[in-house]
């Protein structure tokens, strides 16, 4: 059974990055603004065990939220967020705003243009770039409509507009906090803790749209989620779910040269920066930003779990038009990361150049 739910941050919600924060040395802690989708799995898995038995939980496990050692039927597609009735996903990394006109960088064509590499990752062909003519530059935490989205999956660019295109200070605006850590005995100050952490305020708004598969459990009430605990309201929404369906169920028809492979969430690969794909499809081209860390705090081996290199959110692939049946059926709306799948990463959609 497959749910849209709805989360309302009621506080400025925190989640920490994977970076190095010792208590007396380091003063500052950074957050990301949007969590990882591994953050809202644990937190709605979290408000379905509230809900049970704990003993249960820890002796024979349930069917959907599973045990401390193995997971069950619970599964996230993505995570997106939503602001009054329309919902955004992280902006493909090649569609750019140039003197408020929508710029969308293609590989290159002409032969001289290639750029050859014997071996990229166990790559052995010619990958060709993505490149503009024009002095740009591309800001971080971009995020589009999704209705522009299909549109520029489609091919359609003359239906995008730079509007479409949002920053994350449009969603959430950052709010520092300071605290000092306390003595656990005479709960005064320590010296030499003081320090400061980046929150984000979410605007009234403004919410995260999550889909859950995978549990019968209502997904209506109070959420905990990210640092500190922060307090957000859960709901399910069926009309939102119909929406959504209806824009992602779109057809990529009419003459096209190239398929695209856009991940809406962040995705981690056995190949580090691409996806395997056995087949007779080569990948022509891709635009893939910096990595980022996914990791966290395994609580059922008290011990951190391994810390993952993935793909960002936005990435795009680049493969030959005639994988179309083939990419569609394998990767199409599917989570594809080889780590995670299940907590929403690599989650996937097709698009024509």
């Amino acid at each position: 059974m497959s749910k849209v739910v709805r989360i309302k941050p009621l506080d400025p919600l925190f989640f920490r990055m994977n970076r190095a924060f010792t208590a007396g040395e380091q003063d500052w802690a950074s957050s990301r603004p949007f969590p990882l989708p591994s953050t809202v799995y644990g937190a709605i898995r979290a408000f379905i065990l509230a809900k049970r038995d704990l003993n249960k939980f820890y002796e024979e496990g349930y069917l959907d939220i599973g045990s401390p050692k193995k997971k069950g039927t619970l599964k996230i597609k993505f995570i997106a967020l939503k602001k009054d009735v329309e919902i955004f996903f992280p902006a493909p990394a090649n569609l750019l705003c140039y003197e408020d006109k929508p710029l969308v960088m293609t590989p290159t064509i002409e032969e001289e243009d290639y750029l050859l590499l014997s071996k990229v990752r166990g790559l052995d062909n010619r990958l060709r770039f993505f490149y503009t003519r024009e002095n740009v530059s591309k800001k971080e935490n971009r995020w589009i409509g999704l209705s522009a989205l299909v549109e520029f999956l489609k091919g359609n660019y003359d239906a995008i507009q730079c509007m479409d295109i949002h920053t994350i200070e449009e969603f959430a605006m950052p709010e520092p906090r300071v605290g000092i850590a306390l003595d656990k005995e005479s709960r005064t100050a320590q010296e030499g803790r003081l320090y400061r952490a980046e929150h984000y305020r979410y605007l009234e708004n403004v919410e995260i749209v999550v889909w859950v598969e995978g549990t019968e459990e209502s997904l209506n009430g109070i959420l905990h989620l990210g640092g500190e605990r922060r307090v957000a309201f859960l709901k399910e929404d069926e009309e939102l779910k119909g929406k959504i369906e209806a824009k992602l169920n779109y057809d990529l028809s009419g003459n096209f040269d190239y398929l695209y492979l856009y991940l809406a969430t962040p995705s981690i690969f056995e190949s580090s920066w691409h996806p395997n794909i056995k087949n007779n499809f080569p990948m022509i081209s891709a635009i893939v930003d910096s990595y980022e860390l996914v990791g966290g705090w395994d609580i059922a081996k008290r011990k951190p779990k391994p810390l993952y290199r993935a793909v960002p959110a936005g990435s795009i692939y680049v493969f030959d038009k005639d994988g179309h049946s083939y990419l569609k059926e394998k990767f199409g709306l599917k989570n594809i990361s080889q780590v995670y799948p299940e907590e929403g990463y690599g989650f996937a959609l097709i698009g024509a150049i």
